[in-house]
């Protein structure tokens, strides 16, 4: 990647992975420590993490979170599902919202994936009631869990039509993403 542009083009969400290649606990450790030095709304910082690649607690995780709801084939499927997930916590003992700092904290994890040479998935749909005990204390709220994998399907960012914003797959499974053109979502340039 030759710039900061590529690298955003290239930062997709991805949701069909190649489950014979792991992700390592160092890669995810290496997201977190991005996360750490991220910027924080106040500088606050109320989010924890933990890292899993144990195959048997990944499954669990990937029971309990929800994939796609506007595709018709968005949830993976065995061998297609993440080896790693990064869960993010919000501690309401710092924070009662840590809205802003979810997204911020997210996306330059998802970069720093892209830079490694893997992919994954933001997931604000969680079923608190069938995620896995990892024994975390109650002031820990979970708000977004990333499934982390090496991708195996083609996205493309495409131009948005008549405000056609949802994403869709075509008959070969490429995954499209549209996007507003630069000229609709610029509003002015004062010289």
């Amino acid at each position: 990647m030759e710039n900061i542009l590529d690298m955003v083009r290239q930062t997709r969400t991805y949701r069909r992975f190649d489950e014979s290649k792991k992700v390592t606990s160092e890669m995810l450790r290496y997201m977190v420590e991005v996360a750490r030095v991220t910027a924080s709304a106040r500088n606050v910082q109320p989010l924890k993490y933990i890292t899993v690649t144990n195959a048997e607690i990944c499954d669990k995780i990937f029971d309990a979170t929800g994939w796609a709801n506007s595709l018709p084939d968005g949830r993976p499927v065995v061998g297609e599902r993440p080896t790693g997930y990064v869960i993010i916590y919000n501690d309401k003992n710092i924070a009662p919202n840590s809205l802003w700092d979810q997204g911020i904290v997210s996306y330059a994890m998802m970069i720093s994936a892209t830079e490694m040479g893997i992919g994954g998935c933001i997931i604000a749909t969680i079923n608190r009631d069938k995620m896995p005990d990892l024994s975390t204390p109650s002031n820990l709220d979970p708000v977004l869990i990333l499934g982390m994998g090496y991708p195996i399907e083609d996205v493309q960012i495409v131009d948005m039509e008549n405000g056609a914003h949802k994403y869709y797959r075509d008959e070969n499974r490429v995954h499209y993403v549209p996007k507003r053109i630069l000229s609709e979502i610029l509003i002015d340039e004062l010289v």
